[in-house]
């Protein structure tokens, strides 16, 4: 078995373990695992090569991004163009009339996203980027609150924050027992903790628009920064 294929099993064991425990978060929860696999598993498939120089990993899906198409990062519009994966997305039975599940045909795109790739394909084709870089989300779920607005995982009750720990850290070691990257990167401060409590870390600064330093760092100054790690 290859190393994507190890990791898929692991994601989809995680997955199921997460499907059977009761938060005490009151909102809709997205698990794009569940009802975007095939983006998500043509995604990993496509990350997840050897000889890979670094790891970047990101917190957990944001609503306009991999809540709707299963892609870390997963702005529509990269997902089709860049990353050319368009697969089935199904609707969830909870499915948030405030922050429905639009899937592929998802109008609005996810800044994030859009500043993710377009520090990608600064490298050349997908090709090129993931020959050097390994793409991971630390979570699988969404939270959506009862107004539409997305709960990042830092702001949830402890006792669901324990939860997200107990699994997540578990699928995190062994990605990175997998992967064995030396240069693990962690976007955003959440990332970069739970990176580092596995060892040393590098942190990028999220490129969410919330963040006032994001502006600054994305796209160009996140590649000039990663190309000094991967070459």
């Amino acid at each position: 078995m290859n190393k994507s294929d190890r990791l898929l099993e692991f994601a989809k064991e995680m997955s199921d373990e997460f499907d059977s425990i009761k938060f005490r978060f009151q909102g809709t929860i997205y698990n794009p695992l569940d009802y975007a696999w095939d983006n998500f598993s043509a995604f990993m498939r496509m990350s997840v090569r050897d000889g890979q120089k670094a790891l970047m990993l990101g917190m957990n899906p944001g609503p306009l991004g991999m809540v709707q198409t299963g892609v870390p990062f997963g702005s529509v519009d990269y997902v089709k163009s860049y990353l050319e994966i368009d697969g089935k997305v199904s609707v969830p039975e909870n499915n948030n009339l405030n922050r429905p599940i639009e899937g592929m045909d998802e109008k609005r795109n996810e800044v994030s996203g859009e500043r993710f790739w377009s520090m990608a394909k600064m490298f050349g084709s997908k090709e090129d980027f993931f020959d050097r870089v390994c793409v991971l989300n630390y979570c699988p779920l969404g939270f959506i609150d009862e107004n539409g607005a997305n709960v990042t995982p830092d702001r949830l009750h402890i006792d669901d924050q324990r939860e997200i720990s107990r699994v997540c850290d578990g699928f995190l070691k062994k990605s990175l027992e997998i992967m064995d990257i030396e240069s693990r990167i962690g976007i955003g401060n959440y990332a970069f903790r739970k990176l580092s409590e596995f060892g040393d870390a590098i942190l990028f600064t999220h490129p969410s628009p919330r963040n006032p330093k994001s502006r600054l760092f994305w796209p160009e100054k996140a590649y000039e920064e990663l190309r000094k790690i991967v070459g």
